[in-house]
């Protein structure tokens, strides 16, 4: 059984036993006049929408492939703090790198993207 298809099970179960439990309250205000028809009904709905949502979340989760080491900051946006001409220091991801400028000179503020890495200097141009 795949990773995504037993996250979405444990959801569902875990889900199953509130709707359970809310489906009872909501049946016992409803026979007790409390609630009408219209909000007993309004109430699951409500459940079911928001047991779906999680449902749609937690596949969206398990689809995105994972990034980690330096091939998570390809494509990373990242703010100049050091003139690239054409080296230089940028702050991406909380955290600084020496860069280089694929384009030439890039000013101290400017907003760059990482386009590669090599050993650790990263490869960047100019966002427009």
């Amino acid at each position: 059984m795949g990773k995504t298809l037993e996250a979405v099970l444990a959801v569902l179960d875990e889900a199953a036993v509130v709707i359970l439990l809310a489906g009872v309250g909501v049946y016992i205000l409803y026979s007790n006049g409390v609630i009408s028809l219209t909000q007993a009904l309004t109430i699951i709905a409500a459940l079911g929408a928001a047991t779906a949502f999680l449902v749609y979340k937690v596949v969206e989760a398990h689809s995105r492939e994972v990034k980690v080491g330096p091939e998570a900051l390809i494509g990373a946006r990242g703010r100049v703090v050091e003139d690239l001409d054409p080296e230089g220091m940028v702050m991406v991801g909380g955290e600084l790198w020496r860069a280089v400028s694929a384009q030439g000179t890039i000013p101290k503020g400017s907003i760059v993207r990482v386009k590669a890495i090599e050993d650790l200097t990263l490869i960047v141009e100019a966002e427009e």
